[in-house]
């Protein structure tokens, strides 16, 4: 169905020109009917775009932002922190999900894990109010582990000297 002139379609899928080279790999003179390109443009080159536009061409520069607010508590400014990077609180939240109160141990292994992205892309407020946040976690979790432990050992306690000796008594007599 390749007639001279009339595109083919190709086994790639794309339609091609049987015996013509493709447009834009050749400098030669405009096609009939153009002429050169006005004065101030570069002249066409092959791939890709030029470099910077013509003199005159955008906007121009931008105008000064001027910030109007008549609300004091809009301009907050926070400090950036000096000195060593916040603790991230890492070793201490695994710990406590794995060892103390495993539901608040893992919201400390999550705010750990938010600290350290934070300090990583540089925003060390943000890292160290995360980092706040995984240390209360961490010593949550810790208080809870610590109460459960002792209120099972209590619960032990009582139930070997109080209600077993009784269920024993009892069964005896």
């Amino acid at each position: 169905m390749s007639e001279k002139g009339n595109p083919q379609l190709y086994p790639d899928g794309d339609y091609k020109q049987p015996d013509q080279a493709p447009p834009g790999y050749t400098q030669g003179p405009p096609a009939p009917g153009y002429g050169p390109p006005p004065p101030g443009y570069p002249q066409p080159g092959g791939y890709g775009y030029p470099a910077a536009p013509p003199p005159g061409y955008g906007y121009g520069a931008a105008p000064p932002i001027q910030v109007v607010s008549r609300d004091a508590a809009a301009h907050v400014l926070v400090p950036q922190t000096t000195g060593p990077p916040p603790t991230d609180y890492s070793t201490q939240a695994w710990i406590a999900c794995l060892c103390c109160f495993w539901p608040t141990g893992l919201l400390a292994i999550m705010k750990a894990n938010e600290s350290r992205n934070a300090r990583a892309r540089g925003d060390m407020v943000g890292a160290q109010m995360a980092s706040d946040s995984a240390r209360t976690f961490v010593r949550i979790s810790w208080a809870a582990g610590i109460l459960s432990i002792i209120a099972s050992v209590v619960f032990i306690g009582v139930y070997v000297g109080i209600v077993l000796p009784s269920i024993m008594n009892n069964h005896y007599d």
